[in-house]
């Protein structure tokens, strides 16, 4: 990695921090630069705004994760389930590795939904498509005969994005005071509930 590229990941490192800890709205430039230790010109010559820091932490979001998660369910060969439980653990060692990542990106969610900017515009864009690939997914299921003709696919891919975005706070407000056994009777009893869902039993 060039230098350049490393100032600008620390900008963004730093950026992601500053956002968990005050908001978009509550964090300045000023305590940006701060924390990275770089000028108010060097953060200019790599971000024109703070906008733009945070339109690149969504980005960053929607590559790594959902086209993360797309990549593992796209290049799968395994039928339905396995291409589900792939999914699905991908989900949750990302969320596992990538914790700061994921809990900017919920918080900046619940302050920026309903402000009609292009940041939200954007999250909307990304949320799409992670429901649309969960749909995708399980309309596979409903074509290998293993989900019901009669199961909505477009509400319960919804449901299941909400309900996974849920266990991965409840994951993170509990993992610090549970071993790892607990953590993985935890995902697996999750995993087998969204499945159970669309009607489809798993041992584990």
């Amino acid at each position: 990695m060039n230098e350049d590229k490393k100032v600008k990941e620390k900008i963004l490192e730093k950026s992601i921090k500053a956002f968990l800890s005050k908001g978009f709205r509550g964090t300045t430039t000023k305590e940006i630069t701060s924390a990275a230790g770089v000028a108010k010109g060097t953060l200019y010559w790599h971000f024109k705004s703070k906008d733009e820091i945070l339109d690149a932490i969504l980005e960053k979001f929607l590559k790594e994760f959902v086209g993360g998660i797309s990549d593992t369910v796209t290049n799968s060969s395994e039928n339905f389930v396995g291409k589900f439980k792939a999914f699905f653990k991908f989900g949750s060692e990302f969320s596992r590795d990538n914790l700061e990542l994921m809990l900017v990106y919920q918080t900046l969610l619940g302050e920026i939904v309903g402000s009609k900017s292009k940041a939200e515009m954007k999250m909307k864009v990304i949320q799409n498509r992670y429901d649309h690939l969960v749909q995708t997914l399980l309309d596979e299921g409903k074509k290998e005969g293993v989900i019901s003709e009669d199961v909505d696919t477009y509400i319960h891919a919804r449901i299941m994005t909400a309900a996974l975005i849920g266990s991965y706070l409840q994951w993170y407000l509990n993992a610090g005071s549970y071993d790892s056994e607990y953590v993985r009777l935890y995902a697996m009893t999750i995993r087998k509930t969204l499945l159970k869902w669309v009607g489809v039993e798993i041992d584990r």
